[in-house]
Formats: C-alpha cells, structure tokens, sequence
C-alpha cells in the first residue's frame, strides 16, 4: 500500500471525510464555546541575603540563636506548604467560591466582582460543603432556590435558614434582575491544598529569585493570591523568627523582676549595718578591698546560676502538660550548647506549625498527632542534653568555688563587723552584676527582635500571561484531524477487510491466471456497444480483448472461446456479444453460441426476447442446427443459437454425445464459436465443456465479484481444468478514485435452488422491493 493507494482511497471517500472535518470543526467550537477558560499569572521574588543586613544585628541575633541564613529550596517548600496558603484562604475567603449560572455554561466570578455577599453562615462546620443557588429579584430581596419548583423570597442583609444553617447574603452593587448565582462553601483545609497544587514555583539558577506562577479561570484572583501569599510569608518568617526572642524576653524579664527586689533588700540592708554599726570609713575601705579580689569569681558564679536558672525554667516547662506546646526561651550564649540550641530551634518550629494547625483542626488530627509524635521524640533527647549541660555547669561552679576558698578563708579571719559588712556588700555586688547582665541581655533581645525585617522582595509584580487553557489552536487542530483521520480509517478497514475485485492488484493477488483486460461500464443500457462504425473507449476495450485472446492463443487455431463468471449478473453475455461482434469485425465469421441452459438470456439481450427454440432442441434430436442459428441484424459475419427450452437435466445433457457432434459441426461451420455458459461459481456446467473448448474467459464484475472466486480461478488454473483460462475485469467505472471503471446497463440475477439430483437448480428470482443494504450502500457509494 503506497501513498498512491491512500491518495485514490480518500478521493473515492472525500464525502466522508469533508462531512468528518465539519463534525470536527463542530466539536471543538462546541468544547471551546463552553469550556472554562484557564488564565495564567506569574511574577518573581527576591529572597535577599541576610550577610548584607548590619553587623550589630548579625551578631545579635547569633548570640541569641535566632539564625537568619535560609536555604532556597526550604524556602520554596515553606511557599508551597498548605499551612501557609490556609492564612492567604481565610485572608482572601478563597473558600467561598460565586458563580454566574447560564443556560449551558456556569462561570466563576471573583468575589470582590461579585453583586452579592455571603456575610455570614452559622454554624461554620456544618456550612462548609453547603452551595447556595439565588436569584436576583431586586434591591432589597432576592429568591432562595431550593429545588426545581421550591424557591423562597428572601431579604438582604436578613439572616435566613436552610438546611439547620443560618446564612445571611449581602447585596455590595446592583444586580440584573433574574440572574442567578451560585456560592459554594468549600473547606479551607481543601481550598488551601488545591491553590498550593496550583502554585508553581521554579528557583533561578545562581540566585537567590523565585518564579512564582499560578493558573485558575479568574486572573484576578490569581494577583491577589500573590500578593498575599509573599506577605503572609514574610509574616511567618518574621514570627518564627520573634518567637524564641519573645520567651528569652518573658524569662529575662521575671529574673529582673526578683533581681532588683533582691537588689532594694540588699542595698538596704547595707545602709542599715552601716548605721546600727557606726563603723569607721577604715573598716569599709577593707571591705572594698577583699571585694575587689572576689568580685571576678563571683560574676562567674553568677552567670552559672543564671544559666542553671534558664535550665531549670526550659526543664519545667517542658515537664508541664500545659506547656508542652509553647516556644521555650533560647539564647546560645546562656545555655552554651550549640546542640541544646538546636534542638529548642526546632522544637519551637513544630510548636509553631502545630499552633497554626490547631487552629482549624482537632487534637485527634492526623497531622495534628504526627506533629505532637515528634515534639514527644524530642522531648528526650532534649532532657538527656539537658543533663549533660547541667553537669558541666556544676563541675565549672566547683572550679570557682575552690578558687574562693582562700579568700573565703581570710574573710573569716577578719573582726566580726567587717566580716559581716563584706558579705552584705559581697551580696549587693553579685545582685548589682546579675542585675546589669540582665539588662544587657534584655536590651540585645528586644534589639533583635525589633531588628527582623522582611527578606523576601517582590521583584517583578504578578501580571497575566494570557490564557492557557484550553489551547484554541490545538483543539481545532486535533479535532479536525480527528475527523480527516476517523472516517479515513474507517474507510480503510472498509476497503482493507473488503473482499471484493475493484481492480487488476485485486486479480493479480489471487490469481496466476492471465489479465486480459478490463471492460468499462455501458452508461448507455444498451447490450451491443461494438460495430463495424464505434470508435468509443469501450469498444477499443473490446478489441483489445480480441487482441489479447490471440496473444494468448500463440498463433495456434483457438476457435472455441468459453465465457463465464462467478455469479450472475457480473456480465459474461455482455462480453459474449460484444467480443463476438469485435472478432467478426475483422473478417471472421462467428457464433455466439448460448449454453446457459439453467437460465437462458443470450436471445433476450439480442432481440429482447426469449428463444423458444435452440441448442436443448438439438441435443435431443427436435431440429436440426440449420433450423436453429438466427443471423444478428446488423452484423452479417455474426450468428446466433440460444438454449431454446429448459430441459430437466442439464448436466446430463452437456455430457451427452450430441454435444460433441454439436461443438465438431459448430467447428466446421464457422471460425469463432463464443460459448455463454453458466456461472462456474454456482453450477460445474461449464467445466463439463472442458474437452470441447480451446480457450477460457472467466468474466468478474468491478465491486461485485469476490476474492474468494479468485482463488477458485486459480484453482482451474492451476489444475487446468479449463483449457487456456483469462481473466477479465467488467464494469470498470469512470468515477474519481478509480481512474477507469466498469459495468453495463442492464441488470439481472440468477437463481440457484435444490433439485434434480444435481446439489443445485437454476431458476429467476423476484427482484428485491424496498430499501435494503444494497440499495442503502449504493445511495452512499459504500463499498
């Protein structure tokens, strides 16, 4: 099958194929008319470097364990976590989704376009997953759709009940009355997983840039998402960051608290030994003295007992049922351990993300329970660290201690007023010192905190690329080659599983035998398309026929040329005629000899009707051939015998001898005898002819016959059970997809029964009335 082939198939089949192009084209104007249109919106971040903020910030906040430095691809998670999109969802109320309800199609509007305005719905857990179908009527009242014929006139602004749920619709601009519209209410923990799906974020090789894209039938919408997804963002990178800063804050705070009560009590307490005492200025200056010398080892106990403080406060809490889901304090400088810091950093992070989930979910939520198993894994590790700190803490407090001894020793040499005045000052030093680190401390954490500022940057602002879906030029392309494709397929495996002969490669394919022509249609109806005067294509056909045959015959003397088909109706009397008259006109004097005598036709086509007289009249000794043969008007070279009667036994009959004496007394008569037989696809009169004939000429018809028969061609070929066999192709049709064609004008069937002992009978047939496949295929020119 080359391109050849595929270019006359479709040509024969254009019909279908310009009707499946419309269908096609129908289809996908049908889909685009009424398909939602998908917009695409895209802008781009910048997540600046935290290495360009000022130093005093940098150090600060490394001090406290609030860590700037972020990694991109944590970031772009955090952007696309739900968490995050649920805060853009309730900011936005992106659950309450409007619709405009057409006739066909029901568009979505954006809520700030929208006329009207679900205000409220109560109680909020049973709402969600409820829709509203209204109608606007006028400026103060709307109608409530409930079902097909159930509707109800509701007022603006007025609550009303429907399904236990109590709504109240607003009115935020005019609306034309009639419209109709639809609110859904979706849950925000699936609205939220749905626009983080639609999220799309591609990071920029090299830096630290962001794609952000999105895509939903209302670009609006799309705008604000951005802008508010990018600002809830900064939100929550500023308060994790604030949270671990605001409990150091709360712990700095309460110490102070203590340490300057502590403080007043001991500074009082100095004034008072002073004056109970009277002591000389002498005494104090002594006193100064041994401070001076303790005063290093002291501020180092101090802040050991500051940290021990911290501790026990982070242990406690943890330790606390109620306090198990609050941030801890942190500072890395008073706890001295990189790894303690750590795990309070992360520990504060899922504290933070399972606060925000709680907020719209149970307790007994899977991801609610999932966050709390690995706040409970950390729980124990932080506590065995813990440990390990508080070890160190009370081996390096010995250290000092020892350190004091001598000195602690000399105090107690000393007369008892300056001891006792040393230690009241050695208290308000240490209080002073604890006092003052504190306030350090507290100024550097409430710096850092007031220092978190947004590292996030919109640096190009979202804008709408244009619409994406659905793709107006694809659609028509795919369904208009849909529709070329279909219909060619279909007429490919029409014609592939096509048994029927349509041309020579039809023939050939099936059969060894010899091609001797193709015959083309007679569009005039007339049985007789040959004489002496024709120069039409169909009557050079004819005499090329002629030619072939003598080719065929070798030069030998063929005199006697046998004409038959599969079934009826393929045209074999039609070539008898015709080739008869064509050998005649070259000076040869023939007969056109009817042996089809199951159903004789030979005398009906020559004179339009039927002999009542012929060849059966002979064989059984009635008459003789001089009463029988009939001249052809017209045509002096060319004579006639039809069957005559229908005898019982046909069969027989052929087989007799009168037949031999009938073929040797043709034979001496005349140079051409072309014998019409019956169709050797029904009935074996024909091959019983076998040893009176020369040559064979098997007739199929164009779109008639069948492959099938080919193979019984092949078959007498091959086995040569007719002498010198050819094929010809009739009915050839001069239409568009065959390049010639065939056929003739007049129509008629055979009738095959059961009978006279033969496995068959031959017998006319009533012709079909009505519409049937046939007619049906012919309407349509399907094969």
């Amino acid at each position: 099958m080359d391109l050849k082939y595929f270019f006359f198939l479709f040509l024969r089949n254009w019909y279908w194929l310009v009707l499946g192009l419309m269908i096609g084209y129908s289809i996908a104007w049908l889909k685009l008319r009424y398909a939602t249109n998908i917009y695409q919106v895209g802008g781009s971040i910048l997540l600046e470097n935290n290495a360009k903020s000022s130093i005093s910030e940098e150090i600060i906040t490394e001090k406290l364990g609030l860590q700037q430095e972020s990694n991109v691809d944590d970031q772009i998670q955090v952007l696309k976590s739900t968490t995050l999109m649920r805060r853009v969802v309730d900011s936005l109320n992106l659950n309450i989704t409007y619709y405009t309800v057409g006739r066909v199609k029901t568009s979505e509007m954006y809520s700030p376009n929208c006329p009207l305005i679900l205000t409220s719905a109560e109680p909020q857990a049973l709402a969600y997953g409820t829709s509203l179908r209204v109608r606007a009527l006028n400026d103060y009242d709307f109608i409530l759709v409930k079902g097909e014929n159930d509707t109800l006139t509701c007022h603006y602004d007025t609550p009303f009940v429907q399904n236990q749920i109590q709504y109240t619709l607003s009115r935020r601009a005019e609306a034309v009355p009639g419209t109709e519209f639809l609110i859904r209410l979706n849950y925000p923990e699936g609205t939220a997983a749905e626009y983080s799906g639609k999220l799309v974020i591609q990071p920029v090789p090299g830096a630290n840039v962001l794609n952000l894209s999105m895509r939903d039938p209302v670009a609006e919408k799309c705008m604000d998402v951005f802008y508010t997804l990018v600002s809830e963002f900064d939100r929550s990178q500023i308060e994790i960051k604030n949270e671990s800063g605001r409990k150091t804050l709360e712990f700095i705070d309460e110490r102070l608290g203590f340490i300057t009560k502590e403080l007043y009590d001991v500074e009082r307490d100095v004034e008072g030994y002073k004056r109970s005492r009277d002591l000389p200025v002498a005494i104090e200056s002594k006193a100064t003295e041994y401070l001076n010398k303790v005063s290093t080892a002291d501020e180092q106990l101090m802040e050991l007992d500051l940290r021990l403080s911290m501790l026990n406060a982070i242990e406690k809490q943890l330790n606390d049922p109620n306090g198990r889901y609050r941030a801890l304090p942190l500072s890395s400088e008073l706890l001295a351990s990189s790894a303690a810091s750590e795990i309070i950093k992360l520990h504060n992070e899922l504290v933070r993300e399972r606060n925000e989930l709680v907020v719209t979910a149970s307790p007994s939520n899977p991801a609610v329970k999932s966050l709390d198993k690995k706040l409970e894994e950390l729980r124990a590790p932080m506590l065995d660290n813990f440990v390990v700190i508080r070890r160190e803490i009370n081996e390096r407090r010995s250290r000092v201690a020892q350190r004091l001894a001598p000195i602690n020793r000399k105090i107690d040499a000393i007369p008892t007023y300056e001891r006792e005045l040393l230690q009241i000052l050695r208290q308000q030093q240490i209080k002073e010192q604890l006092f003052l680190f504190l306030l350090q401390k507290r100024e550097e954490t409430a710096l850092s905190v007031a220092a978190q500022v947004s590292n996030t940057r919109i640096l190009n602002p979202p804008v709408g690329q244009g619409l994406v879906s659905p793709d107006r030029r694809r659609t028509f392309t795919l369904y208009l080659f849909m529709g070329f494709l279909i219909p060619g397929i279909i007429a490919f495996l029409f014609d592939y599983f096509n048994n029927r002969v349509y041309d020579e490669s039809d023939i050939r394919r099936h059969t060894n035998a010899p091609f001797l022509g193709g015959i083309m249609q007679s569009l005039g109806g007339k049985s007789i398309v040959v004489n002496r005067s024709s120069r039409s294509a169909i009557a050079e056909m004819f005499r090329m026929l002629r030619t072939n045959l003598q080719y065929l015959a070798k030069g030998e003397n063929k005199k006697v040329i046998l004409v038959s088909s599969s079934v009826s109706g393929e045209g074999k009397s039609f070539i008898t005629i015709n080739l008869g008259i064509s050998i005649s006109l070259s000076g040869q004097k023939t007969l056109l000899l009817g042996l089809d005598i199951r159903k004789p036709k030979l005398s009906r086509y020559l004179t339009g009707k039927q002999a009542e007289r012929g060849v059966t009249n002979f064989l059984v000794g009635q008459a003789s051939l001089d009463e029988l043969i009939q001249p052809l008007p017209d045509h002096p070279l060319v004579d006639y015998l039809d069957c005559g009667p229908i005898p019982p036994n046909p069969a027989e009959l052929l087989m007799s001898d009168a037949t031999r004496d009938l073929f040797i007394e043709l034979r001496n008569r005349y140079q051409y005898i072309i014998v019409d037989t019956a169709p050797i696809g029904l009935v074996t009169d024909a091959l019983l002819l076998n040893q009176h004939i020369d040559q064979t000429i098997i007739v199929t018809r164009f779109g008639m016959s069948r492959t099938p028969f080919l193979r019984m061609i092949q078959d007498i070929y091959s086995n040569k059970k007719l002498p010198q066999v050819g094929v010809v192709l009739n009915g050839l049709k001069t239409r568009a997809g065959y390049g010639y064609g065939y056929g003739y004008g007049y129509n008629s069937s055979y009738g095959y029964g059961y009978g006279y002992g033969y496995g068959s009978e031959y017998f006319d047939k009533e012709p079909r009335r009505g519409w049937n496949w046939r007619s049906i295929k012919k309407l349509f020119r399907l094969k």
